[in-house]
């Protein structure tokens, strides 16, 4: 790409152009991005009106706008991973699904694989039999045996 330099106040600033061709693709990439911003900004307004008109009954997932874009992240490379051509291009599309699934998987509150301990069994204790305190008999002590008078 040949530089130009063009007059700027009191400083030379290089200016790059572009050709044809460049100039077409930087305009659809524009294009792309402008039209995936106003997807964004119709999909967080009309939850915004829904939520308004129907309030949740119950209190909704704080990261319940992340999980939505995460979705739509998940569903947009799923659609790039049909048309993968090469195993490159295929590892790097199932490593970042991957990534973002775990993400996803944290936002909603899903534990991962062997992160929680089996909860400890409650001692249970025996119940306790009531039953009524007697005191004790009260026994004298015998008198010796008195000898018998014999014969």
């Amino acid at each position: 790409m040949p530089l130009n330099y063009v007059l700027n106040g009191v400083s030379l600033v290089p200016m790059v152009t572009s050709t044809r061709s460049q100039a077409q693709e930087a305009g659809r990439l524009s294009g792309i991005a402008r039209r995936e911003r106003a997807k964004k900004l119709e999909f967080l307004s009309n939850l915004a009106v829904e939520r308004a008109v129907n309030p949740p009954a119950e209190p909704l997932n704080p990261h319940a706008l992340k999980i939505a874009m995460l979705d739509q992240q998940i569903s947009r490379i799923d659609t790039v991973l049909a048309t993968a051509e090469t195993a490159a291009e295929f590892r790097d599309l199932t490593n970042a699904k991957s990534r973002l699934m775990e993400l996803w998987a944290k936002l909603a509150g899903i534990p991962s694989p062997g992160s929680r301990r089996p909860g400890r069994e409650p001692v249970r204790r025996q119940p306790m039999s009531i039953e009524p305190v007697v005191p004790p008999p009260v026994i004298s002590p015998a008198e010796p045996a008195k000898p018998e008078p014999g014969p």
